[in-house]
């Protein structure tokens, strides 16, 4: 199941982002499917130095966390993200929500 806009709106959460990542693994009948649902609260935080964390550094997040289980990503993302900010508190506001989907194709 992949979670479109009218799901997010329907839990009153405009401001939240989707992002799908879409996984094959070579040699296998295995595609691994992962929706992640976050506020942007995340891309935007800026550490001390005034970098923001950015897209691209959650994007690759997920990419390298395929293998593990919804909640371990979830902490994985979270931890990178609070190194991020290197002490500095973070906003109001900061969620992620994993979803992962394994499909067998025979």
């Amino acid at each position: 199941m992949v979670l479109d806009r009218d799901f997010l709106l329907w839990y009153r959460c405009p401001s939240a982002i989707t992002q799908h990542i879409k996984v094959r693994r070579l040699n296998s009948k295995v595609m691994i499917l992962l929706s992640f649902i976050y506020s942007d609260c995340i891309t935007d935080q800026k550490n001390p130095k005034k970098e923001e964390y950015g897209k691209e550094n959650l994007k690759q997040m997920m990419l390298n966390s395929v293998d593990l289980f919804p909640l371990e990503i979830q902490q994985k993302i979270l931890a990178d993200f609070e190194t991020h900010l290197e002490g500095k508190p973070a906003g109001n506001g900061i969620k992620v929500i994993v979803i992962k989907a394994i499909y067998l194709n025979y």
